[in-house]
């Protein structure tokens, strides 16, 4: 371990005030650190010396080097961060703290946050005070690089790989060039040593190559009396530059120039003229040169670059540099920020405006900040060109809206439309090296929830954010539960407001939110995506469905004279135009009228997406459908069966002697089916779900009406015709009208109107008044069943979750109604083939559509329920058709299709 007369021969260059204080802090972390061994076992302090020193020789001041001697020992010893400040100041003490970790039971109860990445934050946050602490923390990392041999194997992979993922992609922003190659190196000897001995060998062989053309290109010159003084410097390329050479082969065909070398002239004013000799002497590589003096690279780096090729063909890149310009190349940042001043990036580092935003936006969120630091950060960026003539650098995979964002802050929130290479572009997408904006004002923010999937960048998703949170709450609340909503209906989980409170509010927890109205603001705000949510809610080990896709018609009108809301329907319309299978407007300038009508593939998120858009846009007489085959085969089975039901109920009947029997036979296995169900769902169901309340008084009448329906359908189709019952049936929805308006006038018209058209029916048939009178007893339970459960579910919310409990419980609500049936039954005529029959019938053409059809009607829009009861009769009239050769079947069959196309019509 150095002595101080060893160590004080790196600080000559400071005064001797400085040299003292240092000489203090010397003999105070020594005494610190005292007993304490590094895994290489010499004694601890010779880390914080090796650090010392290193900042030493880049210039660092009295602060850095003093930090550089203490930055371990409030972290590892029992001084307090007050000690320092008191013996050493505010600003050692305030570098110290940057450098010390967190603890890591400061994060005990708080799952979404991590020790390093916090840690991490809190570098960043701090240096945008003071850029002296990430180049003390950069050479601090490089010590420990040097020494990681002594480290455990897996805690050597690890810190290799963290020191990779970060601390080389720093010292590349910060220009430290020298730092970051050396800790490149350090890496690959852990990570990939057989790489890194290959590219030695490569740089050993290329560096040979380098001074040959040296001396070449000197010679040259000195014959040409080239009268500015300069020297020529072999530069070594990137470890990066090497693997692609070695990949190819070791051509030069791969783009890279087979030598780099450094021109260093005494002005930037010659830095030009070395330009224009080289160009003169040899041939230039065409694209080749750029000029980083007039416009500096991302890192701060200054000079000119191009590439000239020899005589025998060698081509060779030439960067041309004043002395500080050279300086700022090796060991970039530090050249500024020794100046005894704390001064943060921003003051030498445009890029680094963006790091308090981000680190604001992800409070709380370790990996969305890693992600963003990655991406926005430390990862590779593209140069973008404004409508003012100014040149900025954004993210590579930075989309359209991203831009507008860099270049526009926040007025960018007024983007109405973005111009790229002077074409209008949908904001999602990406933007190419070099590409032009231009951008439409609104005078008003039209910035949405939406407008977050569309940004990749911390910055644009930093500044929308803010100002979706300055949102009202009401409408923050409201964005957010539909958003969830959303999501669980999507993955077809029913809605979140079944899931058990005491159970919701943990998960809630977890994730850090306290109550649902703040998951709702917060997903109202975009800082938690709802199928994070989901996700979340969902047992661990579950994983969340894949969104589909279907088929969706899209239609709506808008006045021609309103050129504004064409404009604005016909942008929202092209922003999907990737999802559009096929598009058609229709003009009438006579009337003033525009219809557009397309059809396009779409989950169900997008879908609703769009449909809000378009109506927030203005548009008229809107409609967004889901023509998905798979959306309409509950609603096919619902018609099939639930049309063949009184036709096969009809002609088994006789068989059981007694409608009563079966009607029996039915309650019996509607029970044990929904029962059955039941257990089944309970059994994979991991989220506890809300529960449901048998004795619930609409509950009650909902399992009335099932019985109610089962009793009255096989009393009328013993005494009349499938397609008389049917016919009597479909008179349901003018009864429902009932419940549907308060007005009596109504009522009583809807009442004495199915009452009339049931006596005529049972006057033109010719059939007894018992089974029309059943048969109307039957429409009318269909119609209490569908109002009491709808009803229900208004009461004590959404069940689609829980579905196979409701059913179970109106199952046993009818059961218990069937014991009294009891006496009337006749079981000395049912043999067991007969109670199969019975059984195989219930189940088929009883329970399954009237299982599928709450399901779907849940869903669904009374008006299609109306025109499936409309088709189901139709298929009863075919069934009786063909089974029993009925006329009033053959007669009903077109005014029912009537109904149906003229119901359609309505409904479109």
């Amino acid at each position: 371990m150095k002595t101080w007369n060893e160590f004080r021969s790196h600080i000559r260059h400071l005064s001797a005030v400085d040299q003292e204080r240092i000489r203090k802090a010397f003999a105070f972390g020594l005494e610190a650190h005292k007993g304490q061994k590094r895994y290489s076992g010499e004694p601890y302090f010779t880390h914080p010396i090796a650090v010392a020193d290193k900042l030493a020789d880049i210039g660092g001041d009295a602060d850095t080097i003093i930090t550089g001697l203490l930055h371990d020992t409030v972290e590892d010893s029992e001084v307090p961060l007050g000690t320092i400040e008191k013996e050493f100041g505010s600003s050692v003490a305030k570098l110290i703290d940057g450098m010390t970790k967190f603890n890591y039971g400061d994060f005990a109860h708080s799952p979404s946050l991590d020790e390093k990445t916090e840690t991490l934050r809190k570098i960043f946050t701090l240096m945008d005070e003071d850029a002296r602490i990430m180049v003390i923390k950069l050479i601090d990392r490089l010590h420990n690089m040097q020494t990681i041999e002594f480290y455990p194997e897996e805690k050597q992979h690890d810190y290799a790989q963290e020191t990779r993922d970060v601390f080389v992609k720093i010292a590349d922003r910060l220009s430290m060039m020298e730092v970051r190659n050396e800790l490149e190196a350090l890496c690959m000897s852990i990570l990939e040593p057989d790489l890194l001995e290959e590219l030695l060998q490569l740089h050993t062989e290329n560096e040979k190559r380098g001074n040959s053309v040296m001396i070449q290109m000197i010679s040259e010159l000195q014959d040409r009396d080239i009268a500015f003084p300069y020297e020529i410097l072999f530069e070594g390329k990137t470890w990066q530059k090497l693997k692609i050479l070695r990949d190819a082969g070791g051509k030069s065909s791969t783009g890279i120039a087979d030598v780099v070398i450094a021109i260093i002239c005494p002005h930037a004013d010659d830095c030009y003229r070395a330009l224009g000799a080289l160009h003169h002497i040899w041939q230039r590589e065409t694209l080749s040169f750029q000029d980083f003096i007039n416009s500096p690279m991302i890192n701060g780096y200054q000079g000119l670059h191009t590439t000239i090729i020899m005589e025998d063909g060698t081509r060779v890149r030439c960067k041309i540099r004043d002395p500080h310009m050279h300086e700022y190349a090796q060991i970039g940042i530090a050249t500024k920020c020794f100046d005894g001043e704390a001064v943060g990036f921003q003051g030498y580092l445009p890029w680094s405006k963006q790091i308090t935003p981000l680190s604001k936006d992800t409070t709380g969120q370790s990996s969305e900040f890693w992600d963003t630091l990655q991406s926005d950060i430390l990862g590779e960026a593209i140069t973008i060109h404004g409508s003012d003539d100014r040149t900025i650098m954004v993210p590579k995979d930075a989309t359209v809206l991203d831009g507008a964002f860099y270049l526009f802050g926040k007025e960018a929130l007024k983007a109405n439309v973005i111009f790229i290479n002077g074409k209008e572009r949908s904001f999602s997408d990406n933007l190419a090296n070099a590409d032009s904006i231009d951008i439409e004002f609104s005078r008003r923010s039209k910035a949405t929830r939406q407008w977050l999937e569309w940004a990749e960048t911390g910055l644009a998703i930093s500044t929308i954010r803010t100002y979706l949170s300055k949102q009202p709450k009401a409408k923050k609340m409201k964005e957010g539960r539909e958003a969830i909503e959303q999501e669980f209906y999507q993955h077809r989980k029913g809605y979140m407001e079944e899931i058990e409170e005491e159970y919701l509010l943990k998960r809630l927890q977890d994730a850090g939110f306290q109550s649902i109205d703040e998951l709702y603001t917060a997903i109202a705000e975009g800082r938690m995506d709802p199928s994070d949510m989901y996700s979340l809610v969902m047992q661990p080990g579950e994983t969340p469905m894949k969104k589909r896709v279907h088929r969706w018609l899209v239609r709506y009108r808008c006045p021609l004279s309103d050129s504004d809301l064409v404009y604005r329907a016909t942008h929202i319309i092209e922003t999907f135009n990737q999802h559009c299978e096929k598009l058609d407007f229709h003009y009438d300038k006579k009337r003033d009228k525009g219809k557009a009508r397309g059809i396009f593939t779409l989950n169900t998120a997008d879908a609703e997406r769009l449909k809000s858009l378009l109506t927030d846009a203005g548009v008229h007489q809107l409609t967004v459908l889901n023509t998905s085959l798979a959306k309409s085969l509950p609603l096919s089975i619902i018609v099939a069966i639930w049309g063949l039901d009184p036709v096969v109920a009809h002609v088994i009947l006789p068989w059981f002697a007694s409608s009563t029997n079966l009607a029996f036979i039915r309650f019996c296995t509607f029970f044990i089916a929904s029962g059955l169900i039941y257990i089944w769902h309970r059994s994979r169901t991991k989220q506890k779900l809300r529960k449901l309340n048998i004795f619930d008084p609409y509950l009650l009448l909902t399992g009335a009406s099932l019985f109610f329906t089962g009793i009255c359908t096989y009393a009328s189709l013993l005494l009349i015709t499938p397609a008389q019952y049917m016919t009597i049936v479909a008179m349901g929805p003018v009864y429902r009208s009932i419940f549907r308006t308060q007005n009596t006038v109504s009522h009583a018209l809807s009442l004495s109107t199915g009452i009339a058209v049931t006596v005529l029916l049972a006057w033109i048939y010719g059939t007894p008044l018992f089974g029309v009178l059943a048969g109307l007893g039957a429409g009318m339970g269909f119609v209490l069943y569908t109002e009491f459960s709808s009803r229900y579910q208004e009461h004590v919310g959404q069940i689609i979750a829980r579905f196979p409990a409701y059913l179970f419980m109106i199952a046993t609500v009818s059961m218990v109604l069937a014991l009294t049936q009891i006496p009337n039954l006749q079981p000395q005529l049912l043999s067991p083939q007969l109670i199969g029959i019975g059984v195989f019938f219930c189940l088929i053409f009883v329970f399954l559509p009237y299982t599928v059809f709450y399901s779907f009607i849940s869903r669904t829009q009374y008006d299609m329920m109306h025109t499936t009861a409309l088709l189901a009769c139709t298929v009863a009239m075919v069934g009786d058709l063909v089974v029993n050769q009925s006329l009033p079947a053959l007669l009903m069959i077109p005014v029912l299709l009537s109904l149906v196309i003229l119901n359609r019509i309505e409904y479109r």
